[in-house]
């Protein structure tokens, strides 16, 4: 059907041939009128003339369905932008990111559409996995605190002495808890967070008595909810290590810090404990495997060096 389009859709269509992407050019009416060679490959199509005419919507389960008719039927016609999941032909469930803009003929008219869909299901599969974590680490967290708090109060029930010790700790078990909500939780990717705020709530209740704790970050100064769970995995890690090797353990002094441009945000955590430290984290470890490996799935950068007395971590996301 491309043959009767204008030489302009034709042109365009030839440039995008070779592209691995699935490149299409949509009527009007929503009908496919040509696919790239490189789409008809990642869409498991043997030959175009099986969809040749058919209802682009139709190919789309919901909820990918209701975007791709928004962004056919929108008038006037405008760039539309979403991610949804398609199956291919032969039913292998993809994850594609989509681009849908305007074409006109070389009187100006309005022609159609050409799509781009982007296999993105390695990217969305990784995302899944990373929600799946967090959730798994949150729910064991919660138990081990729920646990500690129990014993505790088992043995102050039974030496009387140490209830105050109990109370404090278990207050302090149910403010490391509410941290760690934070991380993970459900809601719209398009929320900000007070960034300041944030560090406290995860960071603060780790703090021992015989530690300071500062924590700077621009007024107003925040983050998007996709950012949140990144940031929170690694402060609540760095914490967690230091109350165990480090100054919110053995006391001394953690200076948190968050700074922004146009590009870039970067927090900062530089660690100095009174105890010079006995050894440190290999790159292997658990720990800093994860906050690598979650740095990594978010598209930032995590580094993590040593000083005789403590870390200094850096996290650096795009903003």
């Amino acid at each position: 059907m491309l043959d009767s389009a204008p030489i302009s859709v034709c042109t365009i269509a030839s440039l995008f041939d070779d592209s691995m992407d699935c490149v299409k050019v949509i009527d009007t009416a929503g009908r496919l009128i040509w696919m790239n060679s490189g789409g008809l490959c990642t869409m498991q199509v043997d030959d175009f003339g099986m969809v040749d005419g058919a209802l682009w919507p139709s190919f789309w389960p919901e909820p990918g369905r209701t975007e791709v008719e928004r962004a056919i039927t929108c008038s006037p016609p405008k760039p539309h932008h979403f991610t949804a999941q398609c199956p291919t032909a032969k039913g292998t469930q993809k994850w594609w990111d989509v681009s849908v803009v305007p074409i006109n003929d070389d009187a100006g008219l309005h022609y159609g559409f050409l799509a781009t869909s982007r296999d993105v299901t390695e990217r969305e599969v990784s995302k899944a996995l990373s929600k799946t974590l967090l959730q798994e680490m949150r729910h064991r967290q919660g138990n081990q605190m729920t646990i500690a708090s129990m014993l505790m109060s088992v043995h102050a029930a039974q030496a009387p002495a140490l209830r105050d010790f109990a109370d404090d700790m278990s207050a302090r078990l149910a403010a490391v808890g509410r941290a760690q909500a934070v991380v993970g939780r459900e809601e719209d990717d398009a929320a900000a967070f007070e960034l300041r705020g944030l560090m406290a709530t995860l960071v603060q209740p780790m703090v021992g008595p015989a530690c300071t704790l500062d924590i700077s970050a621009a007024p107003g100064l925040s983050i998007r909810r996709d950012m949140v769970d990144l940031v929170g995995v690694v402060l609540s890690e760095m914490a967690v290590n230091s109350v165990k090797h480090g100054a919110f353990g053995k006391g001394g002094h953690v200076d948190i810090s968050a700074r922004a441009d146009d590009a870039e945000l970067t927090i900062t955590w530089a660690e100095e404990s009174r105890v010079e430290l006995a050894g440190t984290a290999r790159e292997g470890a658990q720990g800093v495997s994860l906050m690598h490996r979650m740095a990594k799935l978010n598209n930032a950068e995590f580094t993590l060096e040593w000083t005789a007395f403590g870390p200094e971590a850096r996290l650096v996301l795009a903003v």
